[in-house]
């Protein structure tokens, strides 16, 4: 579900849902008079499905779902195609062949949506190309279909029907008073024909807008009308015939562009995990495109920033805050960043730039800064607090002795900071605005970490709790009531010290959707974060989560930018919604826009189709062939132009400027191939040398070059082939006679796509109808081929089930719903375990159903399936908990530690 920004221009993703399903077709409608959208559903699930987008709680809820036909992508099972009558009064669902349904859409007495049976407007031997609603008002509903015809043409055996056929538009009439489909008239249109568009034939235009637009030689007209339409109209006029016409480029297929290893479509997409720049997950490169539109990417895990300003410090600074005036103010007035020794403010304006009389101290490094109640500051430094007021008055509190700060902690009313020694202050705003110390203070009996305190509740004048981390490994909850303050509530226990507490309210749906949440967030020092429930009523600590981090520093979203070592929000009438951090010795201001984003990449144009590429690891530079069919090398087309130059011809040598990846490369006769060897530097994305091959030369595989000789390397004794019909063949080469011999296959016909090895035995595969599967050599057989080095033993063995005279185990099948062109083992986080990782091309009905659908699930756990648990209504989760004897908590607890820590694959499920 999408939403353009009105800002930005661009587009935001505000709710994916997965269907375990294949989407077919998707139309919204509105009813007569409603104010709202409802979204119908054509799927390979055999049902129509009406669903209605939920703002409140960002999810879609199903208020139809209605069965009509079997399961599967059929060709005679509606669902490839809806119309819906413009007036939101009924709607169409057809098949590629003979069927199609009407359903009437209606309201209650509630005003709730109805939907009718379903009536039939069957045609036996008709295929659909297309159909639509038709706007006819408040008449009877009209749709249009697009339609063939091929009854005469199957049974004409000679071919001439089948030439005569001719494709009809064809008109479907729904009879609201004798709830019936009528066929109305039929009128022969173009064989061309594939799409239908509805259009008022008595609708007149007015233009309101124009201008003539002016290039080289060529002109148009750009005229708006007052739909708001833009139509390019251009003048037709006599002029010098036509002397040369050259094919730029010709795109053979309007499909989605998706893998070359599918033979339909010819695109290529190869890739590989690697670790190149040393960060703490590795970055994905890939290989994708044909032809001139052929491209080399580089995705990395994380957020695109938009950097908006870079400044040089003069020291390293080791934090930084912003804060605004008032506390009603929409934008921050002031940045303060804090150096060892000493405390820097710069102004927010339309330039960035240092101010002095704030009321600063600009002598001491900053601990903390807040705006505190309507229109104060205060700072925070190591001997003392400085509350100043609108007015500059400022208010001071030192430290006694030679004690010192050494956390703090504030919200808009209360302030609470931690002595050396482990002793706690605590401050707290009166009516008049004044900063008052509580009397009592608290002795720690261990030094004090970190600090938090959370937001003030509307309508109350204080934050009940106080999260205190020491360095005993343990997290203490102190009680801020006038009653019994800094009285010990809870305590809870770490594996290691705290580096930093958070306490934030967040709306939890699967816990309470009726108000928030009260967690209490916890970052260790050894890169660990947990996550725990605090109780509004008794302060005590529960449902503890942990999330590894894998680094020391807590970065809960990662960044594709420099490493940030503090940072905090910034808002200005130019960056809206920013963030203000340091790096080393340098401020930065930047945006995060893309929040839905899971990878970003950089595109690296190449000239031909990729067919390999391989990394060479001590330059850390990628070899990367490209070879391209009915296309000239650079020699060729010099000689083709000489050629040509000799016969007469004249050109244009701009022509031959117009770039590739626009217009596409000159077009060669069959036979004719072009290719070149890249050597591609991916840090700085320069392409550091290019060898182009004459003579009609085509590169497919690389080998090494060692000293004067070329060779070609083979490592091993086993070669596992994969067949385009009958899936997998273990096989072994005998060197004695020269032969291959295949001593196991698999008992499952697949057309394979792609492979991996897991280890000598076992291997991942996929295949072109969606499925995932995992195969194994028995062990007994393994050790007896080893055993064999001649292989004169498995060479007269006998065949098994008309194969192989060994078979392998289907040990793991999972149909994923869509094809796997690239398979990959690798670890996407260091220090994690080994994990297989695919591409594909893209992706309701009954999961097992969905998931089992060439053969059943086998040895494999479904985290999307179990991931959508969370978006179940309390009820739900009550009752599944209940019927596992645990609770919703502890589920959802459960589900996190999967998705964290158990990506592992079994055979003994």
């Amino acid at each position: 579900f999408l939403r353009a920004d009105p800002n930005s221009g661009k587009l935001q993703t505000l709710l994916t849902h997965d269907v375990f399903g294949i989407i077919r077709s998707l139309t919204p409608f509105r009813l007569t008079g409603g104010s709202k959208d409802y979204i119908i559903v054509g799927s390979d699930s055999g049902r129509i499905v009406i669903l209605e987008y939920n703002p409140a709680k960002n999810k879609f809820d199903k208020i139809h779902q209605e069965t009509f036909g079997k399961s599967g992508c059929r060709r005679i099972v509606p669902g490839q195609y809806l119309a819906v009558d413009p007036k939101g009064r009924s709607v169409m669902i057809g098949a590629i062949e003979k069927q199609k349904l009407v359903y009437i859409l209606n309201r209650d007495s509630a005003a709730n949506l109805t939907i009718s049976s379903p009536l039939e407007a069957h045609k036996s031997h008709t295929l659909v190309h297309h159909c639509i609603g038709l706007d006819v008002g408040f008449d009877n509903p009209v749709f249009a279909c697009l339609e063939v015809d091929y009854s005469e043409a199957d049974l004409d055996h000679t071919g001439e029907a089948f030439n005569n056929t001719e494709k009809m538009l064809t008109y479907y009439e729904l009879d609201l008073g004798l709830n019936h489909v009528v066929r109305k008239w039929s009128d022969p249109v173009d064989a061309r024909a594939n799409m239908l568009f509805a259009e008022d034939p008595s609708r007149g235009l007015i233009i309101v807008a124009g201008v003539m637009h002016k290039m080289k030689g060529v002109f148009f007209f750009l005229l708006q009308s007052e739909e708001g339409d833009i139509y390019k109209v251009t003048l037709d006029y006599e002029d010098d015939k036509l002397q040369n016409l050259e094919r730029a480029d010709e795109l053979e297929s309007l499909n989605p562009l998706i893998d070359a290893k599918v033979p339909f479509f010819n695109f290529v997409h190869i890739f590989n995990v690697l670790n190149l720049t040393d960060d703490d997950t590795p970055q994905l490169y890939a290989l994708c495109g044909r032809g001139s539109g052929s491209t080399f990417r580089i995705l990395r895990h994380g957020l695109e920033v938009s950097e908006m300003a870079v400044s040089e410090l003069p020291g390293n600074p080791n934090a930084v805050w912003t804060t605004k005036l008032r506390s009603d103010d929409e934008f921050d007035a002031y940045i303060i960043v804090s150096f060892v020794n000493a405390t820097l403010v710069l102004s927010i304006g339309e330039t960035v730039e240092e101010v002095t009389d704030t009321g600063f101290l600009a002598t001491t490094p900053t601990l903390d800064v807040h705006q505190l109640g309507d229109d104060a500051l205060l700072q925070i430094y190591p001997q003392g607090l400085r509350h100043i007021r609108a007015d500059r008055r400022v208010n001071e509190w030192k430290t006694p002795g030679n004690r010192a700060i050494v956390k703090a902690t504030t919200n808009k009313r209360q302030v609470v900071i931690a002595l050396t020694g482990g002793e706690l202050v605590y401050f707290e705003l009166d009516n008049q605005g004044q900063l008052n110390e509580y009397q009592e203070r608290k002795e720690m009996t261990a030094n004090v970490h970190c600090l938090s305190i959370g937001e003030v509740p509307e309508g109350r004048q204080r934050s009940r709790f106080l999260a205190v981390g020491c360095d005993d490994n343990a997290v203490r909850i102190l009680s801020l009531d006038p009653d019994n303050t800094l009285e010990v509530l809870s305590t809870q226990g770490l594996s290691a010290p705290p580096q930093s507490l958070s306490i934030i309210e967040m709306m939890d749906i699967g816990t309470d959707a009726s108000h928030g949440t009260l967690y209490l967030n916890i970052g260790l020092q050894n890169g660990v974060l947990l996550r725990t429930v605090l109780d509004t009523i008794t302060g005590a600590l529960t449902d503890t989560r942990q999330s590894y981090t894998f680094q020391s520093r807590l970065h809960l979203t990662p960044l594709s930018y420099d490493m940030l070592e503090y940072g905090s929000n910034f808002t200005s009438p130019q960056v809206p919604e920013g963030i203000v951090a340091i790096s080393a010795n340098t401020l930065r201001i930047f945006a995060v826009e893309k929040l839905g984003t899971v990878f970003n990449q950089a595109t690296i144009q190449l000239k031909y189709t990729p067919r390999h590429f391989i990394l060479h690891p001590i330059s850390r530079n990628f070899v990367i062939i490209e070879s391209e069919h009915n296309t000239f090398s650079p020699a060729e087309k010099e000689k083709a132009l000489e050629a040509k130059v000799k016969n007469g011809f004249e050109y244009d040598p701009k022509l031959l400027e117009l770039p590739p990846e626009t217009f596409g490369l000159p077009k060669a006769e069959h036979g004719k191939w072009a290719s070149c060897i890249r050597v591609l530097n991916p840090f700085q994305g320069e392409t550091m040398s290019l060898v182009e091959l004459e003579e009609n030369e085509a590169a497919f595989r690389l080998i090494a070059g060692v000293g004067k000789a070329l060779r070609i390397y083979d490592m091993g004794n086993r070669i596992i082939v994969c067949d385009m019909q009958e899936s997998v063949h273990y096989a072994s080469y005998r060197p004695h006679d020269n032969r291959i011999i295949i001593f196991a296959d698999d008992t499952t016909p697949r057309w394979i796509t792609t492979t991996t090895m897991i280890d000598y035995d076992t291997l991942a595969g996929g295949d072109k109808f969606g499925d995932f599967f995992v195969d194994r050599l028995p062990a007994e057989t393994s050790e007896e081929v080893d055993e064999d080095p001649t292989g004169n033993k498995i060479m007269y063995e006998k065949g098994y089930l008309m194969g192989a005279p060994h078979k392998v185990s289907m040990i793991v099948h999972y149909h994923v719903g869509d094809i796997i062109t690239s398979l990959h083992r690798t670890t996407l986080v260091a220090g994690g375990r080994e994990i297989l990782t695919y591409t594909g091309v893209m992706a309701g009905r009954d999961h097992l159903q969905y998931r089992s659908f060439y053969a059943p699930v086998k040895s494999m756990v479904d985290g999307d399936l179990c991931e959508q648990y969370n978006l179940l209504p309390m009820d739900k989760k009550k009752m599944i908990a209940e019927e596992l004897d645990r609770t919703p908590a502890e589920i959802q607890k459960k589900i996190e530690d999967m998705r964290e820590f158990k990506i592992t694959s079994t055979s003994n499920m």
